[in-house]
Order: structure tokens, then sequence, then C-alpha cells
């Protein structure tokens, strides 16, 4: 059993995962951003709210796809880089069928509302990072999370969704750099409303994290 001075850590984390360091340029928010660890990897969940703008559900709804893109990095107290991910998910609406259909890492997936939809890719149970081993046993560190969705051209959804699906599972520097530049390129030139959020969480140290099974 888990002496006391565990407990404290394993209430520390809770809360801390819950009251995270914010900082909003878009519609949504971020309402945990928690690390964990599962059979030796770092993983990292995600809990998002109010990601749908008004502008891409009535691209959605028209039948056309809107896009939401997850950079997930994890770095250390000195603002050293240890891992990153990219997740395009894609939703559109399929007017034949009546339903709304959900592509991402894991496949697709079908809803019977937007709303329904908007929730899944808003929360991602578990986005795998890297091994644990890569984390030093005393030095600190903290996940960055950026969401930007919005309704792409079909040409800048086969551009992003070739760059994100190429980036999966690789530590390349180079592809990293240009998919960073994708992102900003294709995500960050909207208005205000439609600018990424962007939410940093506490730090943490290696023998904090939460084992899950």
């Amino acid at each position: 059993m888990a002496g006391p001075r565990v407990s404290t850590w394993r209430l520390f984390l809770v809360v801390s995962a819950i009251v995270i360091t914010s900082v909003v340029h878009g519609a949504g928010t971020v309402e945990h951003l928690r690390p964990f660890r599962h059979q030796g990897r770092l993983f990292v969940e995600v809990l998002a709210t109010d990601l749908l703008d008004a502008r891409t559900a009535s691209t959605i709804d028209s039948g056309l796809p809107g896009t939401c893109v997850y950079h997930i990095r994890i770095e250390d107290d000195q603002q050293v880089l240890v891992a990153e991910r990219y997740l395009d998910l894609s939703l559109r609406f399929d007017l034949w069928e009546n339903e709304y259909l959900l592509d991402g890492p894991t496949g697709q997936v079908s809803f019977t509302s937007l709303a329904a939809a908007d929730s899944a890719w808003s929360h991602l149970p578990g986005v795998d990072l890297c091994l644990v081993d890569r984390l030093g046993p005393d030095r600190r560190y903290r996940v960055q999370v950026q969401i930007a969705v919005q309704p792409l051209a079909p040409e800048d959804r086969a551009r992003l969704s070739r760059y994100v699906s190429s980036n999966s599972g690789r530590n390349r520097e180079e592809l990293a750099l240009d998919l960073g530049a994708l992102f900003g390129q294709l995500l960050g030139k909207g208005s205000a409303e439609q600018a990424p959020t962007r939410t940093v969480g506490p730090f943490f140290r290696r023998r904090d994290l939460e084992e899950r099974p």
C-alpha cells in the first residue's frame, strides 16, 4: 500500500492536472492535460471543450470537411524538446447517409449528431508520446498542446494529412520542423476566433506519473 507521501503526490497531480495554466487564443478551452504511463511508455490525455466554431460547423453541415489538428509536445524545465506528436482528425457530414463521419488515427467513426462528433474529437484518452525512460529521474517536465479547428480546402487537407501521417511514430527533427511550418501556415492565418488554442500543463517528474492499465 502506498504511504502518505505517495498519496499526497497523487492528490497534487490530480489537482494540478485540472487547474492548469492556460493561454487561450481560440474559441475552445482545454479542461485537462494529463500525462500518464502505460507499459513503459508516456501517454497524454487531452480533454477540450467548445472547439467547434460556427464557421467550421456550417462547413461540415454543408458536406465539406472540417479539420481538428492537435500538436502535443513534452519538454523539460530547460525548454528542451523530448517528444512531440501531430494528430489530424477530419469531420464531415454524409448527406446520403445522414450521419457525421470522423476520421482519425484509429479509423472512422460515425455519429448521429454534430454535438456527439464534436465531443469525440475534443477528447483524446491517450496519445503515445515516447518511452518513459527518455525522461530523466530527477528532471522536471511539462506537456504543451496546441489545437486548431478550421475548414480546409481539399488540397490543404491532402497536404496536411500527408505530413501528419509521415510524422507519426517518428522522431526526425527536419520533418517535425516542416510540419510545424505547415501547421502555422494553414491553421495560424485565421481570425482571432479561429486561432489555435494553446495550453501548458504543470511541471511533473517521472516518478510522479500515474500508471494506467
